[in-house]
């Protein structure tokens, strides 16, 4: 090749300012994730992990919930009795889904570091992105790439073992503690608007193809 690919990530929209959650006083404490519900995303582990998250925390799930894997954790919750704790809100669009991101406190994605494919991904994974924006600090894992894009806005589990026991470690410990929360959070949003933004990104094609 005559020259590097030039590579446009799928980054979100810039947002002009901060996305405004729905308005209300709310006492749970939510842990939210958007995507695909599956066990590749080791939406399992989260599950069996919130026994011994903080009395007041929830789990909100946004994406198909239709699917006969998604039927396996509705069973899982519904055998742990969390049926309380755990809200399977359906597909929404995304509009209204990064408004609702906007309305929890942390987000989480994991992935299950046995696929090749995404143990080589870097970290690439839009809802990462979505959280950015959204300014929610995240927990995620230590596939390659993402303790690094991490880096003061999250906290890693080991993606070897996504153990639910330091899922829940995690969990204890943002919820209690607000101010790093919204701490993580700024430095979140603020890294969307720098440099996770499409229209950043969507410069560099511009550049290229004035070279050309």
């Amino acid at each position: 090749m005559a020259e590097v690919p030039l590579v446009v990530e799928n980054y979100p929209l810039r947002a002009t300012a901060a996305l405004v959650a729905p308005s209300g006083r709310k006492q749970r404490f939510e842990v939210i994730y958007c995507g695909s519900l599956g066990l590749h995303q080791r939406l399992d582990a989260i599950i069996r992990s919130i026994p011994q998250w903080p009395v007041h925390a929830d789990l909100v799930l946004i994406g198909n919930d239709t699917t006969p894997i998604c039927q396996q954790l509705k069973v899982l919750t519904t055998d742990m009795e969390l049926t309380k704790r755990v809200h399977f809100l359906g597909w929404m669009d995304r509009p209204t889904a990064e408004l609702r991101l906007a309305h929890a406190d942390l987000g989480i994605a994991l992935l299950a570091s046995e696929l090749e494919q995404w143990r080589t991904a870097l970290g690439a994974s839009n809802k990462r992105y979505q959280f950015m924006k959204a300014r929610l600090p995240q927990i995620g894992d230590t596939n390659p790439g993402v303790p690094e894009l991490l880096e003061g806005i999250g906290a890693c589990v080991d993606a070897a073992t996504h153990d639910p026991s330091e899922i829940a470690a995690l969990v204890n410990a943002y919820a209690t503690d607000p101010a790093r929360c919204a701490d993580e959070g700024a430095r979140a949003f603020a890294r969307h608007q720098e440099t996770y933004n499409y229209e950043q990104v969507f410069g560099r094609l511009q550049d290229r193809i004035a070279v050309w």
